[in-house]
């Protein structure tokens, strides 16, 4: 999930004076109990804070605000036709982060071979290619490097309206389809049914041409259930969908572990369930 960065007047009047101490306070939810944005200030002085409602955090160091590396999504647009050169689909080569991250996913050798992406060891970080009618149009970097941003998303200048792509079926059953945050979750959900992974939480227009676009007999809706924000997005996008198409089922799983963290048994389940 792509967090929001926070407005200084948010936290910055209600750090702690102390190195080492961390406060609570209300943020974006109201009522008893609910004083979760955590503001700690640092050995080094800078400021941090994460909101444990909405996921939005931030950072102040030096009079600059820096964004944390944790939280970071940084997108660019450009021109290119194949993912870069000296990168590999072996696992053997990967590096140990980039493994136990990979391993989370369930997603292994078969599969990284199949989807095409690759491990470059000059920077520590995995490539993944999403491919738009047989043409690369996005490229997901996922860095393990704690000096560069966790996740660089490079977007084709003819496709950069393009926020969402079908994964097809690997079972052959092209009557549902899954929506799904990440490219991992959606690679995982293909083994069984068609997977649109919408690089978020939200739905525009681009996004709903994808799912519309075939007739399917179900629509599930399968976000990370991690904060009520996305719970919020999942019932909006339910809505939008009901309120264009008459015929097909849609319907929200509520799940609180990630789908591309399931077992293969569990996924399956609660695809069909």
């Amino acid at each position: 999930m792509k967090r929001q960065i926070l407005p200084y007047k948010d936290f910055l009047p209600f750090a702690p004076s102390n190195a080492g101490e961390t406060v609570k306070i209300h943020h974006c939810k109201r009522g008893k109990h609910n004083d979760r944005l955590y503001i700690t200030r640092s050995m080094d002085g800078s400021i941090v804070c994460y909101c444990h409602h909405c996921g939005g955090t931030g950072y102040y160091q030096d009079g600059k605000k820096v964004y944390t590396r944790r939280t970071v999504h940084v997108q660019k647009k450009g021109t290119f036709t194949e993912i870069p050169k000296g990168g590999t689909t072996r696992l053997a080569d990967w590096s140990v982060l980039a493994k136990v991250w990979i391993n989370k996913a369930h997603i292994g050798q078969k599969l990284i071979r199949q989807y095409g992406l690759q491990y470059f060891s000059n920077d520590d970080s995995v490539m993944i290619p999403i491919m738009n009618e047989g043409k690369l149009c996005r490229l997901i970097k996922r860095s393990f490097d704690p000096d560069l941003p966790k996740y660089l998303t490079l977007m084709h200048d003819n496709f950069h309206n393009a926020n969402a792509y079908v994964f097809h079926s690997r079972a052959g059953d092209n009557t549902r389809l899954i929506l799904v945050e990440d490219v991992l979750s959606a690679i995982r959900v293909a083994e069984y049914v068609d997977a649109l992974v919408l690089c978020g939480t939200n739905m525009n227009s681009n996004l709903l041409v994808n799912a519309l676009n075939k007739s399917y007999d179900h629509i599930k809706i399968f976000l990370d259930n991690d904060n009520p924000m996305v719970k919020k997005s999942q019932r909006k996008i339910q809505r939008r969908l009901d309120s264009i198409d008459f015929h097909t089922d849609t319907t929200v799983i509520e799940n609180d572990v990630d789908p591309k963290e399931m077992s293969s048994d569990r996924l399956c389940e609660v695809i069909y369930g």
